[in-house]
């Protein structure tokens, strides 16, 4: 795989020192040594060197993208539980009607999702705080196999998704979703088509993000909104497994933005932040996923203990508390910024 040196932030332009190095990507073994500079200014984190954007497939041979297609029953019967909890709490946070079941039941269901730290994350973005009312027009830049289109569309918006990945693009298809494949530039969708774009944990895979943002920006309507997730330096995870850190992820996150980092990004891109903030979302994930690696293994959720899922939605509850008075030590960082 050849890389080219990166010697300034991505986000800021300054310089900065090596913080961690001699990382080897734990997750899918792609070749390699890598290291992470961090930013003296922003305090972001970027690969340097870093893969060429010629040979970045290399690092993604083994990657999963086609969530949601797994056929065993336990995992079917929780994602099903699951969506019926986040779609209750939508109806009753924002307005929607997903849920067929009567309005008590509905009231309880939200209820227990409200104090489910991750979930309720996850409900939020996944309606991208939306409240009903207009019809909304979204694109998911790297939707994979779609599943985030698809509950989009049950709240009634004309959705569809964008990703590089052929094979993830057809298990959207085969659900009976619009999906395109490739880099968005070469789409060449019409200026002002869409009144929403999401990029979840999309950025820190992008070589060029101002250009990502700035045909974001062209492809929006007046007052469209992108929303985005992305890895959080400043996570309270982070300091604690450092560079075994889920969030890292050589050499596929090419740069960990600190919040000032992407403030910088959209601002550079033309883009007017409304919103800024880090959240609990995927913090019981990525502690099953840190404490893997810190032992050596490749982590997988999927087969973790019961005990060790306790003890990460545990951490993940008081990174929810611990949010109330430090605002920046979520797991992510979620921003929505206004053409």
């Amino acid at each position: 795989m050849r890389t080219a040196s990166v010697l300034r932030c991505p986000a800021c332009a300054s310089s900065g020192p090596v913080a961690y190095s001699g990382l080897r990507d734990g997750l899918y073994a792609s070749q390699g040594s890598w290291q992470f500079r961090r930013c003296a200014r922003c305090r972001t984190l970027w690969l340097d060197p870093q893969p060429v954007p010629e040979d970045i497939h290399l690092a993604y041979r083994r990657y999963h993208t086609h969530g949601g297609d797994d056929d065993a029953s336990t995992q079917r019967v929780a994602h099903r539980l699951t969506t019926l909890l986040r779609s209750a709490y939508v109806d009753e946070r924002y307005g929607y009607s997903t849920t067929r079941v009567p309005a008590l039941v509905r009231k309880l269901l939200a209820l227990s999702i409200r104090g489910w730290a991750g979930q309720r994350a996850e409900a939020d973005v996944a309606v991208a705080l939306t409240p009903a009312g207009d019809p909304v027009t979204m694109l998911d830049i790297g939707c994979g196999g779609g599943s985030a289109v698809a509950f989009a569309r049950s709240l009634g918006w004309d959705a569809a998704g964008i990703d590089p990945d052929p094979d993830a693009v057809a298990t959207a298809r085969r659900r009976g979703i619009r999906a395109d494949v490739g880099e968005l530039e070469a789409q060449g969708y019409p200026t002002g088509k869409f009144d929403l774009i999401v990029m979840n944990h999309v950025i820190e895979h992008v070589h060029d993000p101002q250009r990502l943002l700035q045909e974001c920006r062209r492809i929006l309507a007046v007052g469209g909104r992108v929303l985005i997730t992305t890895p959080n330096v400043g996570s309270a995870l982070h300091l604690r497994y450092r560079e075994h850190w889920r969030g890292l992820e050589p050499p596929r996150h090419l740069r960990i933005y600190s919040v000032a980092g992407l403030a910088s990004t959209l601002q550079g891109a033309g883009l007017t932040t409304g919103l800024l903030t880090t959240t609990a979302r995927g913090a019981a994930y990525a502690a099953i996923g840190s404490r893997a690696l810190r032992r050596g293994r490749a982590p997988d959720g999927l087969v973790a203990s019961a005990r060790e899922r306790a003890v990460a939605e545990i951490l993940q509850a008081g990174l929810a508390i611990r949010l109330r008075h430090d605002l920046h030590s979520g797991q992510e960082i979620l921003a929505l910024a206004t053409a």
